[in-house]
């Protein structure tokens, strides 16, 4: 019976953090596309709102789990 709680309590957590990763990943993507789009549309080149973009949103995201 023991081990039958421990497995449903190793599987609820392996859920929540596939969860987490999900969500981290849908909101860096947007966090770019947002950023890229207000880069480009400032008179930048692709490649340098491409670069800003990636550390900005990494930057952010990093900062948010932390917090």
């Amino acid at each position: 019976m023991a081990s039958t709680k421990f497995v449903a309590t190793l599987l609820v957590c392996v859920v929540i953090m596939v969860a987490s990763r999900i969500s981290n990943a849908e909101d860096q993507e947007r966090c770019f596309k947002d950023c890229e789009k207000f880069c480009v549309n400032g008179g930048n080149a692709h490649s340098f709102c491409v670069l800003k973009c990636e550390r900005e949103c990494r930057k952010g995201n990093l900062s948010r789990r932390f917090n």
